[in-house]
């Protein structure tokens, strides 16, 4: 039975989707005529294997830990778990999986990325499920390889591009309601015309702006 082959050639945000998406162009290649494929695929984060500056490292102490104690542990982020169901090809297919890009600091994979200042990010994707071939004995299926995987260098800008699309120059925070009634209350006492300068009146002047993916 044919061993299939998977590679990543790029990542690009999904255009006109309700929600932040970015999509992995993924290319599939068998030595045989493939049926179709119900296809999982794990992507993950290598965070251990880029280099951080001390900027970072205080932003990313939070999730990780002072730095001191860094090297204990993997560092590897869960972004993502997708299915696709691959249809029929010969030689190679194409197919784009998707991965959701959010402003919620609680989940991890965002957290992690909107504290860093650019450059690129290692992830990892995995993949298995199963194959379905045709064979002179009819329909055989078979598991595809626990080996299988590929990996990326992955622009930080590009995943803030897709932030941007939807949400330009805006970030998420999620607040008790009673803290969020008292906020209220003193933008309406105050007359500010929007929470940003409420927030902004209680954290008094800034020395500068900054269109980073972290406030």
């Amino acid at each position: 039975m044919a061993k299939l082959q998977f590679s990543i050639a790029g990542a690009a945000p999904v255009a006109y989707a309700a929600s932040p998406l970015l999509a992995l162009d993924v290319r599939v290649s068998s030595s045989e005529q493939v049926e179709s494929v119900l296809l999982r695929t794990s992507v993950r984060i290598e965070a251990g294997a880029r280099a951080t500056t001390p900027a970072e490292d205080g932003r990313l102490k939070e999730l990780f830990g002072d730095k001191s104690l860094w090297s204990r542990g993997s560092r590897s982020l869960l972004w993502a778990q997708v299915v696709n169901v691959v249809s029929a090809f010969a030689g190679q297919t194409d197919l784009s999986v998707t991965l959701p890009c959010s402003f919620d600091l609680a989940a991890v994979a965002s957290k992690y990325l909107r504290a860093l200042d650019g450059g690129t990010v290692p992830i990892r994707a995995q993949f298995s499920g199963t194959a379905f071939f045709r064979t002179e004995h009819g329909l055989s299926a078979a598991p595809i390889a626990m080996d299988c995987e590929a990996e990326l260098e992955l622009p930080v800008a590009t995943f803030l591009e897709v932030l941007d699309q939807h949400f330009p120059d805006t970030a998420v925070m999620t607040m008790r309601r009673d803290v969020y009634n008292r906020l209220e209350a003193l933008r309406v006492e105050r007359g500010l015309p929007s929470f940003d300068h409420a927030i902004e009146a209680l954290l008094g002047p800034r020395a500068s702006r900054t269109k980073r993916g972290v406030a």
